[in-house]
Formats: C-alpha cells, structure tokens, sequence
C-alpha cells in the first residue's frame, strides 16, 4: 500500500488519474467524520481554546462554543492576512465536480486537525488564520472561492504553523510572498487531489 502525505496527516493511494496535460494525479481514501464526531470535535476543542485563554475550565460545551465563536468574530477587526480570491485560470476547472462536497472534506480535514473554521465578516480579507483558528470571510461569491480560501488557510496551517506571528507587517515581504506561494501551491495540490477524488477516479 502507499500512501500521500499531506503534512502530518498520510492517506492511502488507491488508484492513479491521468489528466488532460498528461500528469498523473493519485486517488487517495479520506476518511469522512459523522455528524455526531465533527460535533464532538468541535466542543473538545473550544474547551481546551476556553481553558487557553480564561484559565479555567468551561460551564458547559456551549460556553465555550459561545466564546470561541465571539473570538472569530473579533478577528475582522484585525489586520489584513494575505488569501486570496480564486487564482486566475482556475474559475472554469471544477465542471462536473461535487465542490460541495469538497468544502466538506476540506471541513472535515481542519477538524481532524483540531482546527475550527468559521464564516466572518471579515471587512479586509478573503480569509484569515490564527492559531487552530480559520475565518472565511462570508461574503464570498462562490463555493469555488471558499474551497480556495480553506485550502490555502489549511495549507499555511501544515507548512507554516510554528513559525511565529507571519501576517503582513510581523515579517518582511520577501519571506511573506515565499509563504503564500507555497501555500498557493499547497492548495492547488489539495483541491486536485479532492478534485479527482469526487469525480469517481478510483479503481
């Protein structure tokens, strides 16, 4: 069996797809959490953000549901953090795809990785990550967008995590283009790895 990695997280390979360039793209097997199980995730992890940040232990999963809600709410008062809209040349290459289903896995992924995405207002950016935590901005128009956005914001999340405050302003403009190419590519790399996943390119 072999397997592709994606950060820390390793995913058997169960077929290969040739694209129309002639590359061959491998089929992995995801996982998909149940309701129930995203759910739970999600309380775990707003409770250890609320013992972060408080000190002290919740009242109840909705405590700290409410407050870790009310701190991505918060964050579009924040300074500017570099995603984007969908990269040129990519507005026609999902035909035939499921992208909801995409979203969904995308999702699915950042919980598994104790990270929580929520839709904000966010007045000067497409996306924003800080922390465990992932803010799409809500006005966004299409699900291809915040496919992109989540896949660039996971990506940053993989390579980056560790490497200090890397928003505009904290660190100089060379190493902050050189992060958001790879997470460009990073991305890139996972939505087409989705991309032939839902169009049923397994053996």
């Amino acid at each position: 069996m072999h397997y592709f990695e994606v950060g820390t997280m390793r995913f058997p390979v169960i077929g290969l797809v040739e694209r129309e360039n002639g590359n061959r793209v491998p089929v992995l097997e995801i996982d998909m959490l149940s309701d129930e199980r995203w759910q739970q995730l999600a309380e775990e992890s707003a409770a250890k953000n609320f013992r972060e940040w408080n000190g002290q232990d919740p009242e109840s999963p909705q405590e700290a549901l409410e407050g870790q809600r009310a701190y991505m709410e918060n964050l579009q008062e924040e300074d500017d953090q570099g995603s984007r809209a969908l990269p040129p040349g990519d507005e026609g290459k999902w035909a035939g795809v499921d992208t909801g289903k995409i979203f969904e896995n995308l999702v699915h992924l950042a919980v598994k990785n104790g990270i929580t995405v929520r839709f904000c207002p966010l007045r000067a950016s497409y996306a924003r990550i800080k922390g465990d935590r992932i803010a799409l901005n809500e006005r966004l128009d299409t699900i291809e967008e915040f496919n992109y956005n989540l896949a660039h914001e996971l990506a940053h999340s993989y390579l980056h995590r560790g490497k200090g405050n890397i928003t505009p302003g904290a660190i100089d403009e060379e190493t902050l283009a050189q992060y958001e190419e790879q997470a460009d590519r990073g991305a890139r790399m996972l939505l087409d790895a989705l991309a032939v996943r839902r169009k049923g390119g397994a053996a």
